[in-house]
This record gives structure tokens, sequence and C-alpha cells, in this order.
């Protein structure tokens, strides 16, 4: 196995003779597998998870013998810096992907009202830019009068928004917070600051 799903990418692979087999498990709880390509001499993978900051969206296995050269994300920087033509055609590549990951991505930039008018080009570079963050359950992701100056959308889980029942209170002690709303997966938050000059939760 060259690559598996779930694992963090730090290398791109370029396949110099032989052939892999790019496949996905259906969902965690099953041992059934979906193919999705067969990749020969010549082909690049493992480009997502370094250019997009996900982790390896899909298993890589050879299927013979394999001969495959990697670029780390220090040769990708040089790479960006000196040759940056090179680089945005590995980027132009990922607008045709269609994982579930990348479906994601490309429909919650699409839902945000200012992006909607955007072309897929550009789609795809915010896609790029994109992050990922994880917090354990009961984790404060927020709090009032912090600056919010990103989109934040929710790929899982939930999340309770809280407001207090006297803002003016000073007292944490005795400040009651009341559930206002809770999140599920596919809500974005933070959009009104984004854009805004007032860049704070209220």
């Amino acid at each position: 196995m060259i690559i598996r799903e779930g694992e963090k990418g730090d290398n791109l692979y370029l396949l110099n003779k032989g052939e892999v087999l790019v496949f996905q498990n259906k969902d965690r709880t099953s041992a059934s597998k979906e193919n999705i390509a067969n990749l020969t001499d010549g082909s690049i993978f493992g480009e997502i998870a370094l250019l997009t900051k996900l982790k390896r969206t899909a298993h890589v296995k050879s299927v013979q013998f394999t001969n495959c050269a990697f670029l780390s994300k220090e040769n990708i920087k040089v790479i960006d810096d000196n040759f940056p033509h090179i680089l945005q055609m590995i980027r132009d590549k990922i607008q045709d992907y269609q994982d579930e990951m990348m479906k994601f991505r490309r429909l919650m930039l699409k839902n945000i009202y200012i992006l909607r008018s955007l072309n897929d080009e550009i789609i795809n570079e915010l896609i790029c830019c994109m992050r990922v963050k994880r917090f354990p359950p009961g984790a404060t992701i927020l709090k009032s009068g912090d600056v919010a100056n990103e989109i934040n959308f929710l790929r899982s889980g939930e999340i309770d928004i809280l407001v207090s029942r006297d803002l003016g209170n000073n007292d944490e002690g005795k400040n009651e917070e009341l559930l206002f709303d809770t999140l599920n997966t596919g809500s974005a938050f933070c959009v009104y600051t984004f854009i805004s000059d007032e860049a704070q939760q209220l």
C-alpha cells in the first residue's frame, strides 16, 4: 500500500513505471471498496492532501512492480516559488475531482452568496486554501468578542450556539448562557464577519 485513506499526506507521487489502483472504502464500517481509477506511467497522485491540507482521500496500492518518485512539501514550495505554472497545472487537475471531500468543499463555497458568481478556477483556488480544524466534544470554538475573520464550514458533528442572557453582566460566574441554535453538517458560520469590518461574534 502506497497511500492509506485518512492518513496525513506530506508527499505528492510521480508514477515512473508500473500501475497503481486508487480506491475508497464505501463507508467506515464496511470492508467493501469502490475503485476510482487505475493509474499508469506518467501519472501523478497524492496531490489532494498536499495542496488542500485534507487527509488522504483514497487508498493507493501497487498492482504490479511499481517505481515512484515523490515531492515533499518543501519541494512543492520551491517549485511554487520558481515554476508556479507547473504547480498551477497540478491545481487545475483538482477541478475535475468528484470525491466526497472535494464535492463538499465546492458545494459549501458555492452556497455562500458573495461567492456564487465566482468562476470554477477561482473556486478551485479557494478550495486549495481551505484548512481543516478538528475540535473535541465540548471545545469552545469561538467566544463572544473574539475576532472572527474567516468563514467556517461544518463538515461533521454538531455545534451549539450559546448567547448570554445578560450581555452587560461581567460576572462570568453569574452569566447564564442560553441555547440559541444548533448547527449540523453543511452549515456555515462567521460568514457575516468575513465581509464586515466589524470582525467580532456577538
